[in-house]
């Protein structure tokens, strides 16, 4: 095995001609995954809660409704499509680095971190096992794991082209796991808040909450500090990504794989976090990441089909708040030996 098989997976060689007539007959399908990024952006800023990679998907599914009606459209976005997903899901998942705080993290206390790793690595096992039982291709499977042992929406983008998964799969991941979100949210507000106290509530959320988003509107209010104690037990599950990825690769590939992209996101976890910079620089790469990002998860909705996606939401949402009520149950019997 070559040291660039490890980073880099196979690809045909393209000459010059040939790239230049990828890049003109993609432009169409490229420009409109780019605009449907940007929609995407604006629209998860006037929706409190809303990732924008959720709304991404959704926009890029509606807009494959009127693509797919006309077959000659299609094939003609078709290529621009296939082209936005290559160029944009490294750079989103390069630059997603930028949200860990590696200093911060590094301060925690080593009884939270293990208490995060072992409901992490059980929320795999779970998912897995149990899906299983209901019917889930392996794939699909470890798909609903990421989403939820990891960051959510963030990790379905990240682990999608990893695991190769169709279209309508990480459609469907991405929609569940925001659902599941949002009455998660409701389980913990009410009906573990009253009967904790507040930094306990923060750990929860942080430990349990599918998405960032929602970790941040569960802890409004509450007070800075809890706010970010919450996010960086967040933090500590986006972090095991560095070993998730490439685990689950190697169980499906039966080789060692880590992409490239996934180096650059340490690297850039490392220099957000330990290189002084601008307010004004970390604002910018944070909405282009942001976009880049979502006008991928675009182009993976403009090739998924929304009817189909809606009529297989039920089972894996049923799966995915199986696990998280399994997952309380821990955290709850193991909260009291956690100094927090």
């Amino acid at each position: 095995m070559s040291a660039g098989s490890i980073f880099f997976e196979p690809h045909v060689s393209l000459s010059r001609n040939e790239k230049f007539a990828m890049v003109r007959e993609g432009s169409l399908g490229f420009a409109l995954a780019l605009a449907l990024g940007f929609a995407a952006s604006f629209v998860s800023k006037q929706v409190k809660g809303l990732d924008p990679l959720v709304a991404a998907v959704v926009l890029g599914m509606a807009a494959s409704l009127v693509i797919n009606a006309r077959e000659k459209v299609y094939f003609r976005v078709l290529p621009g499509i296939l082209l936005a997903q290559s160029i944009f899901i490294p750079i989103g998942i390069a630059l997603y680095g930028k949200n860990l705080e590696i200093k911060v993290m590094m301060a925690s206390s080593p009884w939270i971190f293990l208490q995060v790793i072992g409901i992490t690595v059980l929320t795999f096992v779970l998912i897995y096992w149990l899906g299983k039982l209901f019917g889930f291709n392996e794939r699909m499977r470890y798909l609903l794991g990421f989403g939820s042992a990891i960051c959510g929406a963030s990790a379905i983008a990240i682990a999608s082209p990893v695991l190769e998964c169709e279209p309508n799969d990480t459609a469907t991941g991405l929609v569940d796991n925001t659902i599941a979100a949002v009455i998660s949210l409701y389980v913990l507000s009410t009906f573990v808040f009253p009967h904790v106290l507040s930094r306990e509530y923060a750990a929860a959320a942080g430990a349990l909450l599918h998405q960032t988003g929602f970790v941040k509107m569960a802890l409004a209010g509450h007070g800075k500090s809890l706010l970010e104690f919450g996010v960086v037990v967040k933090s500590l599950r986006v972090v095991l990504l560095v070993l998730a990825i490439p685990t689950v690769s190697y169980l499906i590939r039966k080789r060692i794989y880590v992409p490239w992209y996934l180096v650059l996101f340490v690297v850039v976890a490392f220099v957000f976090s330990f290189v002084p910079m601008a307010a004004q620089v970390s604002k910018g790469v944070t909405t282009f990441y942001e976009i880049c990002f979502s006008a991928a998860l675009a182009s993976i909705g403009m090739n998924a089909n929304l009817l189909h996606v809606f009529k297989r939401l039920f089972k894996p949402l049923v799966l995915v708040m199986l696990v998280f009520l399994l997952d309380l149950g821990i955290w709850w019997l193991t909260r009291s030996v956690i100094h927090y």
